[in-house]
């Protein structure tokens, strides 16, 4: 029996062994699978293949680490944060980890997460100055720079060659407008660590704040040319020329950052900002719309729709504002541009209520309160066309289409020497529009034909 027992045992023994085998060796392919992926540059299916050998064994940290590398680079952070979590969690004392998490987080712009980890890491050592530099990084995100400073000088005190620190303190610096400070920084930044080309990229943007231009542009002429893959050098060039009225090698420069990275919604913006200055609707719809498939954002909706305004199709713009507001119902811009639709289909009474509403949200709109003065015009409501010219002018003393608008109504009201007033003050700003000579004349003419019907 007892024999019977042990054989038994034996059995048992021998199949959990043969099954554990199995089961390594099916986890050694995949992750082997994985890896050759990898050398063929096939990121997804390396993915895959991790996946299920951590459906084998999801406490094996080799393979969360991988993938989670493979997902820092592709750059998804919430699913690396994941897999980071994981490795974490399997082993809570390695500080490697938590560095890695860390700048997960902090790229994928989640502050206040990464603030707990960093916590985690000060815990485990706190004498290491890279952890007190990553919580004032964080810290720096969440605007409260004068608490990022104080960490920061901890991670000089700790270690005083720790250029990170430095570059970080130049850049509260220079949101605080403390250029001189931003500056000392920044050169001590770039004097300990001369390849990294952020610091230079960080110096150029303290000289540009400080309307140091001339001095800028080697900066950031001398980063694109010793690091030639950052986006954002290439992205801060085609603004540089884009300001200077560059617009094709604006564009190329935009482009060429959005070769770089290709999730660069802000370069799409910019050269759809480029497009509709220059009267190419078209082209700034296909931009926006490149946009808005990487971030969909209202600002970037409405600037969809403007365009679609200007190529007087009233209808796909409303579609665009529609899905605006659901997003965010309180940006008082698309209520604005939603009234101009309307205004376009000469529906006044619909656009006076977006109009109005755009004004509620944010009374100190001089184009909105113009725009209303110009729906009352049209439904003949002189007296509150007057209204909305007057408050316009009041925010935008030099807004010569309030001036004519209003001076307009005045005229229409016969009170043609309070007209000839808005028409000469519009003259005044931009004495090269005849229109204004022209209505002037209309005035006198007006008041001259009034007399002589008094008299008559």
């Amino acid at each position: 029996m007892n024999c019977q027992s042990n054989l038994t045992a034996l059995s048992l023994m021998l199949y959990i062994q043969l099954k554990k085998t199995s089961i390594d060796k099916s986890y050694d392919k995949y992750i082997s699978e994985a890896n050759e992926f990898l050398i063929k540059n096939l990121k997804i299916d390396s993915l895959r293949s991790l996946d299920k050998a951590i459906e084998i064994y999801p406490d094996q940290i080799d393979a969360y680490k991988t993938k989670a590398d493979i997902l820092l680079e592709i750059k998804d952070f919430e699913k690396a944060i994941d897999c980071l979590q994981n490795c974490v969690r399997i082993n809570p004392q390695n500080d490697k980890y938590l560095f890695i998490i860390i700048n997960a987080f902090i790229n994928a712009e989640k502050y206040k997460e990464s603030i707990v980890y960093t916590n985690m890491l000060i815990d485990l050592n706190p004498c290491n100055p890279k952890a007190y530099c990553l919580k004032g990084t964080s810290l720096y995100g969440l605007k409260d720079y004068d608490q990022s400073l104080k960490l920061l000088n901890k991670a000089i005190e700790l270690k005083s060659d720790i250029c990170l620190a430095y570059n970080l303190k130049g850049r509260i610096y220079i949101e605080k407008k403390l250029y001189a400070d931003a500056l000392k920084c920044l050169t001590k930044a770039i004097d300990l660590n001369p390849q990294n080309f952020q610091y230079y990229l960080d110096k150029y943007f303290c000289l540009k704040a400080n309307k140091q231009v001339d001095e800028a542009i080697p900066f950031l002429d001398y980063a694109i040319e010793k690091f030639p893959t950052s986006a954002e050098a290439h992205y801060e060039k085609g603004l540089l020329l884009k300001e200077s009225k560059k617009f094709d090698e604006s564009i190329t420069a935009f482009n060429k950052a959005l070769e770089l990275d290709s999730r660069l919604h802000n370069a799409y913006d910019m050269i759809g900002i480029i497009y509709f200055e220059t009267n190419q609707f078209e082209k700034a719809i296909i931009a926006y719309k490149k946009a808005l498939e990487i971030k969909e954002d209202v600002q970037y909706l409405c600037k969809k729709g403007r365009c679609y305004l200007k190529l007087n199709y009233p209808k796909s713009a409303l579609v665009c504002f529609d899905i605006a507001l659901n997003l965010d119902p309180k940006y008082a811009q698309t209520y604005k541009y939603k009234g101009d639709a309307f205004f376009l289909k000469n529906e006044f009474e619909t656009a006076l209520k977006y109009y109005t509403k755009s004004i509620e949200l944010d009374p100190k709109s001089y184009e909105t309160l113009k725009q209303r003065g110009n729906c009352y015009h049209r439904l003949r409501k002189f007296a509150e066309a007057i209204s909305d010219f007057s408050m316009a002018i009041k925010l935008n003393p030099l807004c010569e289409e309030s001036y004519y608008s209003r001076g307009v109504c005045r005229y229409l009201l016969d009170n043609y020497q309070l007209a000839i007033n808005d028409f000469e003050k519009a003259k005044e700003i931009n004495p090269q529009n005849p229109e204004y000579s022209k209505m002037i004349n209309h005035c006198y003419l007006g008041a001259v034909l009034d007399a002589l019907i008094f008299f008559l």
